[in-house]
């Protein structure tokens, strides 16, 4: 559940190049969170993949990879009680028939595929920063599986290891928020105001 009423997150993925971000669809929109993170959208894909919950988390990784190509370009979120309003943001639907997405979409993507068999306490779209070479603004995935939280990297293409303890990546991965289908919430009470404007980059080690 948010914090409070009417608290808002802010996080802004934004791109360094006006020309690029131009010639991108920008399409504002306010979605509920059942319709962002949907998870009867994608159902069937969840139902093709194997029953054991590892083998699952790691298909529904595999599927959006090779289903999906990465694209950078940059993201807005609003989170508040009502829903998400952003701008160039998709439901899994439209990710799907495009075909590619940023980090964002990819992670859009893959919490619906595993909301269809993991609760909603144990998976989470997370949004916050990755300190690699140059910071930035990015998405992934925070999934609990044997009682340890993961880091799941939607910008990852096989054979990558796509998912590690988030103890062992903390210095990688600073989440700032949480969403899924059924909630949202800030990590700490003074991020849900303002998180600064930054690239969606993709995971490069």
């Amino acid at each position: 559940m948010a914090e409070t009423r009417d608290k808002v997150i802010f996080f802004a993925l934004t791109i360094g190049s006006v020309v690029a971000l131009a010639a991108r669809r920008i399409d504002q929109r306010l979605y509920t969170y059942t319709a962002l993170v949907d998870p009867a959208s994608v159902a069937d894909i969840a139902a093709s993949l194997p029953a054991n919950e590892e083998d699952f988390i790691i298909a529904a990784w595999e599927y959006v990879a090779t289903h999906v190509q990465y694209e950078n370009f940059g993201t807005m979120l609003y989170f508040t009680d009502q829903g998400v309003e952003c701008d160039s943001c998709f439901s899994p639907v439209e990710i799907l028939a495009e075909g590619e997405s940023n980090c964002v979409g990819k992670s859009v993507l893959l919490t619906s595929i595993l909301r269809n068999r993991i609760p909603a306490d144990r998976v989470y779209m997370a949004v916050g920063t990755l300190n690699l070479n140059s910071n930035g603004g990015h998405a992934w995935v925070r999934v609990k599986h044997d009682g340890v939280w993961y880091a799941l990297e939607p910008t990852l293409m096989p054979p990558a290891q796509p998912w590690i303890p988030e103890d062992s990546v903390a210095y990688k991965y600073t989440s700032e928020g949480y969403m899924n289908d059924q909630s949202y919430y800030c990590s700490e009470p003074g991020l849900c105001l303002a998180i600064k404007k930054t690239s969606c980059l993709p995971y490069v080690s």
